[in-house]
């Protein structure tokens, strides 16, 4: 059934207006609003009719939340006051909170509007039947006290206690009898006519009255021999007396109806709050439960509850020491715990218990408030899953920019030994050529020279190898000319190789080189220089000075190599797969392997970027060299390596095919 609902929307945007109207009305509300957006027109509408709820938004251009709480209170009016807002933050809310508004909701969350609603208005109800509760006694007691004063002077002779019993009759309020007045009283001014009986009997006249079956005053009739104004004085301050000592009785007598209706407000607000709360006695068992927590569980009634122990509904474990002591010593603990529902299923919830303690200062029973989490929970684990994402990709992406300008710096430093190579490569050579000359020429003239003088001949010549070979790589990497292919067998190819770039004697070389093997169509020399390079790295990999990464930089030939190990060229066919760039061709593939010691993964991705190296001799153009030849004749370089194990260098080289 239908609930009519009055709604006060302070809002300047129609369309979200309407979406709380729509939300409300979706809970079973039939809703009679009101849209405004200024002060004025806020101040209108609250004159029009009783308004059962304000929904405000927190930020309008005439209008902020602040001053629509604050107009709200000026008209005196309690009405509940609920703000709902896109931009504000948490601790707006909390100022918008202790102002004086009832809630707060974040316009995305309009889920919680319903619930928020339904709650304020039982309150606002229990407040209104609180102040009219308290309306009826303070006009009670207005009643009350106006009879306190009440005395009446009767001056008749003879008159009997059945007539002054009917004068004080004829001067109460309609309807009252006299059980309903706190005090009242009648004196009576005697003369000598009047009978001895009656002044015994009027003056032991004192009847009780009660309210509510509680005794609070006396109705008294006296009789005075003496003339009133000898006594006035002495009379009425015994009135004022006798007045405030029942007024203090009175005043009890409220106070403990206002104790008994506190109670009973408490009573139905721990019913209806939407925390689910449980009271046990203190061996743990449920004596009481509300109607949240028989929601948050899962049953139909108390009955299925109550009685049993508190550890079949929430599991406290490790926690169980931590909150046994917290409630002993502190009287209180708060925190989270596991919970299971009636099905099985496994939340979390909120805790917050604490120790109940009776008249005599001992503990008479526990109580705890839940609110389930899980949600919350969670988010919060999304959350630091998705921190832990985003802090991953930071360090995936700086990286990333790491290499970049690394690259960057590589390349512009290429673009200067491009600039450079040239006019430095001829102004090298030249005086290299001089050095050549000159020991070949100490060479001719001192055949007989002694050994040391013969070592240092080899080491001079040894050198100018060596730096020739590096202005040859850097000529090679700045300018590679164009392939000047021919067909040619690979054991040609292998064999120039090696005389060119021969093994040290420590090294063990085993060729697999198939006669019938398909010739390559290639540019020889610069074959010959890519093979060279990866044999050379072979060789420095298994020397006693290489890196520890395995990769060798470019050096003048093998023979730097200090101790022996196993190298192996091997030759096969291979028919192009989706590595390669052209499919269904043939292709000979020639491995070049050795036993070094192996490259490290995150050295991998660099092998063949110019300037990259990690040898103390060298400039690091080997490889990137050999990789440019390689594609130049329509071939390419593929690596495997695994730390301590050695690498495999492969050259993909393309095979001619007949023309039909």
């Amino acid at each position: 059934m239908a609930r009519p609902l009055a709604v006060l929307i302070v809002e300047d945007v129609e369309s979200d207006a309407q979406l709380i109207v729509r939300t409300l009305t979706k809970a079973g509300y039939t809703i009679a609003f009101e849209q405004v957006e200024t002060a004025a027109q806020m101040r209108q509408a609250l004159k029009k009719q009783p308004w059962e709820m304000v929904i405000s938004d927190f930020s309008m251009p005439e209008l902020d939340g602040h001053a629509a709480l604050k107009l709200l209170q000026e008209t005196g009016l309690d009405i509940p006051f609920i703000v709902v807002s896109g931009t504000m933050g948490e601790e707006t809310a909390v100022a918008m909170m202790k102002a004086g508004a009832h809630d707060y909701l974040m316009k995305g969350k309009l889920a919680r509007l319903v619930p928020a609603v339904e709650r304020e208005l039982g309150q606002a109800e229990v407040r209104r039947e609180a102040r009219r509760v308290e309306h009826q006694k303070q006009e009670r007691v207005k009643e009350l006290r106006t009879l306190f004063g009440l005395s009446v002077i009767i001056e008749r002779e003879n008159i009997t206690l059945d007539e002054v019993c009917q004068e004080l009759t004829n001067i109460l309020p309609a309807g009252w009898q006299y059980p309903e007045i706190a005090y009242a009283r009648m004196v009576v001014r005697g003369s000598e006519f009047c009978t001895k009986n009656f002044k015994e009997s009027a003056w032991k006249l004192s009847t009780p009255i009660k309210v509510d079956g509680t005794e609070i005053g006396k109705i008294e009739v006296g009789y005075l021999e003496k003339r009133l104004d000898e006594v006035e004085g002495s009379f009425l301050q015994e009135e004022r007396e006798l007045i405030d000592a029942v007024a203090e009785r009175i005043g009890r007598y409220i106070e403990g109806k206002q104790a008994e209706e506190a109670l009973r407000v408490k009573d139905w607000a721990i019913e209806s709050s939407l925390n689910a709360v449980a009271i046990s006695d203190l061996a743990g068992n449920l004596t009481y439960v509300n109607s949240a927590f028989l929601k948050l569980w899962g049953y139909g009634s108390p009955a299925q509850i109550l009685g049993k122990s508190v550890t079949g509904f929430w599991q406290m474990g490790e926690k169980a020491t931590e909150v046994v002591e917290a409630l002993q010593a502190q009287g209180g603990w708060a925190g989270e715990l596991s919970a299971q529902g009636k099905d099985g299923t496994g939340f979390q919830v909120e805790v917050a218990a604490s120790m109940v303690v009776g008249a005599t200062g001992q503990p008479v029973c526990m109580l705890a408030s839940f609110s389930d989490i899980t949600a919350r929970k969670r988010a919060e684990e999304e959350i630091l899953q998705l921190n832990a994402n985003l802090e991953k990709r930071v360090e995936e992406r700086t990286r990333e920019l790491q290499d970049a300008q690394e690259k960057l710096i590589r390349q512009e430093r290429l673009a200067l030994l491009g600039q450079i190579s040239g006019s430095v490569s001829h102004e090298l050579r030249n005086p290299l050529g001089v050095i050549s000359n000159a020991i070949y020429y100490l060479k001719l003239v001192q055949p007989d020279a002694g050994e040391k003088i013969k070592r240092y001949h080899a080491m001079i010549e040894q050198e100018v190898k060596t730096a020739d070979k590096i202005i040859a790589d850097l000529l090679d990497f700045a300018r590679i000319k164009s392939a000047d292919r021919e067909q040619i067998s690979v054991a040609t190819l292998v064999s120039h190789t090696l005389e060119r770039f021969p093994v040290p004697a420590t090294v063990e070389l085993k060729l697999e080189i198939p006669a019938d093997l398909a010739m390559v169509f290639v540019d020889p020399r610069q074959m010959e220089q890519v093979l060279g390079n990866l044999v050379t790295n072979a060789c420095q990999a298994m020397a006693s000075t290489s890196s520890a990464t395995g990769v060798a930089t470019q050096k003048s030939s093998a023979t730097d190599v200090k101790e022996g190990g196993k190298l192996y060229l091997s030759g096969t066919m291979s028919i192009s797969s989706e590595q390669l760039s052209v499919s269904n061709k043939k292709w000979v593939r020639i491995s070049v392997k050795d036993s070094g010691e192996g490259i490290l993964p995150e050295n991998m991705p660099k092998l063949f970027e110019p300037l990259f190296t990690t040898k103390v001799k060298g400039i690091g153009l080997g490889l990137p060299v050999a990789k440019k030849l390689a594609e130049a004749n329509d071939g390419r370089i593929e690596v495997q390596s695994q730390p301590g194990k050695g690498s495999t260098f492969t050259v993909y080289l393309p095979v001619q095919e007949d023309e039909r």
